[in-house]
């Protein structure tokens, strides 16, 4: 203990303290999808540490004296998705949907309004929540049902240059829906510039957020999918019919996943002799 200067209980206390931060700091991290942090803050306090053991006196002074403004730089460049990260990426829980067949259903009256010459845009919300992010002005939240659907697109209010928004569990959550955010440019890339708005957005958020994103092309009969910031163009009806079921499908098998471990964990808690 001497050799980790370790003297009196409050040095035990103070590193416990720390340990929390830096184990909280690190967590904070991770949880960043743009770009793995983690391991640059890693390698920031391991030269540190090897600084100060080999005694090259002047990096260490120097990185000792200007840790916190290393810190704060390191924050404030990334802080748009540390900031999403704590505000909008929450793990979404999944509401059971009773019809089991709503995705046929939702696909069918989207094949129904490309007949009638009306153009969908649509996001299916995966494990992120675009509760923050997505502004609408017909809130419905309700489990999905084909007449109600058929009922709103067909209705004078209906804007088919805004989004129908669902998620992946079957919920209709809104339609004439919008984004929030504009698009930021230091996001976009330059191969993308020349294409029309409603791709630009749906590019980026799809690349940032777990979402999938199409439109239906009344000219073409296909639909254009985004999916994790990848366009597809003019996919016909029976090949966007499966990318979009895969989609649903791995999300639905990853909440099973959850859900499944959550209850052996829970069982074996209660199966824990009380002390």
């Amino acid at each position: 203990l001497q050799f980790l200067l370790i003297f009196k209980w409050i040095d035990l206390v103070e590193i416990l303290i720390f340990s929390t931060l830096f184990y909280a700091f690190s967590i904070w991290l991770r949880k960043d999808k743009q770009k793995n942090l983690l391991p640059t803050f890693y390698l920031m306090n391991i030269a540190l540490i090897t600084t100060n053991i080999t005694c090259m006196h002047t990096i260490y002074n120097f990185l000792i004296h200007f840790w916190s403004v290393i810190v704060m730089l390191f924050v404030l460049i990334h802080q748009n998705t540390l900031q999403k990260n704590f505000i909008a990426l929450k793990n979404l829980t999944p509401t059971k949907n009773k019809d089991e067949n709503w995705f046929e259903d939702f696909m069918r009256s989207c094949l129904i309004a490309m007949n009638n010459k009306k153009e969908i845009i649509t996001v299916i919300e995966g494990k992120d929540s675009f509760e923050y992010f997505i502004n609408s002005s017909f809130t419905i939240k309700t489990a999905m049902n084909q007449e109600l659907l058929n009922a709103l697109i067909n209705s004078p209010s209906f804007d088919n240059q805004k989004m129908v928004w669902i998620s992946h569990n079957g919920i209709l959550k809104a339609i004439n829906s919008t984004w929030k955010i504009e698009n930021d440019l230091l996001w976009a890339q330059d191969e993308y510039q020349n294409i029309e708005k409603w791709k630009q957005d749906a590019i980026l958020f799809s690349s940032k957020m777990d979402s999938l994103i199409f439109k239906t092309n009344i000219n073409k009969r296909s639909f254009d999918i985004i999916v994790h910031g990848k366009l597809i163009e003019d996919v016909a009806p029976n090949n966007a019919i499966n990318i979009i079921d895969q989609f649903i499908k791995k999300l639905q098998l990853l909440n099973k996943e959850t859900n499944e471990n959550k209850f052996k964990a829970t069982q074996h808690n209660n199966q824990q002799p009380l002390a």
